[in-house]
């Protein structure tokens, strides 16, 4: 096998802290930290940098196309179009429905076309749902019969798009993580935590970790704020979109945007993080609470109750009421025993979601080798 490293260009619509930003900076930096790579890979972000953008420069070339608005997308089609022409990738690889699409429409018309990849996300009732891109996903289905692979983050995502019609090679790499990365906190740096956010023992604390949206579940949420004096907790959101609390929530704290370093001290603040998504793919915010020893309530949206294993609770039916109901029972329940969920949570993300499978996942599907 040739010692030249294989070499993927990615697509990408942002260089935020969404949970496919993170992934796409975990793959980088993986291979980045290897002593001989075997895949030297680039980004390319349709939209202006993020709070992500550094990060991913420090660990791969990185160019924003600062792409703002529609009468721009020409534009910036022919700006990426020449990236991929000047780096010669062996795959271009798109990630979210924006970013697919442009690397579909970049990909076409090459003399020496590489093989072209596809990064799904997120559940399609949840994109399709949304106006804005709605359209992208009749026009990525039609586009996904010239794809070379598809790869998704969940088994569900990888059904449901199945029977949509979607085309290419289909394949499930797990999202992974590091788990020095995302530390249990001990009782001192926990007080600490709580400190900071001006919260005290006297009371559970539960974490809402995601932004304020329909298939998150935040009609669920905004319901527990409503009711997390009477149900005996003070309630840390993170995330943005939700509105400023004020005198009539005084359990409530709020957090809304932090940077990905920020997490596990968040996390650590915790007693019990809840996520009562409508829709899901492999959701990050329960590995992540889960590896910072922090066990969860959730529905059973999507992957949730294949990530969660035996770190908490599924919650029937998806109300507020229910939420309600297993807060309560969770702290009814004696330490011991929540301790005891609590490392085994840890320990089935540490044995099944690792970020070095994850990484030589992705370059077996590459061709690159181990």
């Amino acid at each position: 096998m040739s010692s030249r490293p294989l070499v993927v260009v990615h697509v990408i619509t942002g260089t935020g802290t969404g949970g496919a930003e993170r992934s796409l900076w975990r793959l980088c930096a993986g291979e980045h930290d290897r002593p001989t790579p075997r895949v030297q890979h680039h980004v390319v972000a349709l939209k202006p940098p993020g709070r992500l953008f550094a990060a991913l420069s420090a660990v791969a070339p990185t160019t924003s196309l600062g792409w703002t608005r529609p009468g721009e997308a020409p534009q910036a089609l022919w700006r990426l179009r020449r990236a991929v022409r000047r780096v010669r990738p062996d795959v271009l690889h798109g990630w979210l429905p924006q970013g697919n699409t442009a690397a579909y429409l970049a990909h076409r018309g090459l003399s020496r076309p590489p093989r072209l990849f596809w990064n799904v996300r997120g559940s399609a009732h949840g994109s399709d749902r949304r106006a804005s891109t709605a359209w992208l996903s009749a026009a990525t289905r039609w586009a996904s019969q010239e794809t070379d692979t598809i790869v998704f983050n969940a088994e569900s995502v990888r059904d449901d798009y199945a029977r949509r019609g979607f085309g290419g090679r289909h394949l499930v790499i797990d999202n992974g993580y590091d788990p020095a990365r995302w530390p249990r906190l001990d009782e001192q740096a926990r007080r600490a935590a709580r400190g900071a956010l001006g919260l005290d023992d006297h009371r559970p604390v539960v974490g809402f970790f995601g932004r304020r949206a329909a298939e998150k579940g935040s009609d669920i949420v905004a319901g527990l704020a409503a009711r997390a004096g009477s149900l005996g907790v003070a309630l840390l959101l993170v995330g943005e979109g939700f509105p400023h609390p004020d005198n009539d929530f005084p359990s409530v704290v709020q957090r809304p945007a932090v940077a990905a370093e920020e997490l596990p001290a968040l996390l650590g603040a915790c007693d019990l993080t809840v996520l009562p998504s409508a829709h899901e793919g492999f959701p990050n915010a329960i590995a992540e609470s889960l590896l910072c020893g922090v066990p969860v309530l959730c529905s059973h949206a999507g992957d949730s109750a294949r990530v969660l294993g035996p770190g908490g609770v599924v919650v029937h039916p998806r109300t507020t009421e229910a939420f309600g109901r297993g807060l309560q029972a969770w702290f009814a329940r004696p330490a011991a025993e929540r301790e005891a969920i609590a490392t085994r949570g840890r320990d089935h993300v540490v044995a099944h979601f690792d970020i070095r499978a994850m990484l030589e996942s992705y370059r077996r599907a590459y061709g690159a080798g181990s």
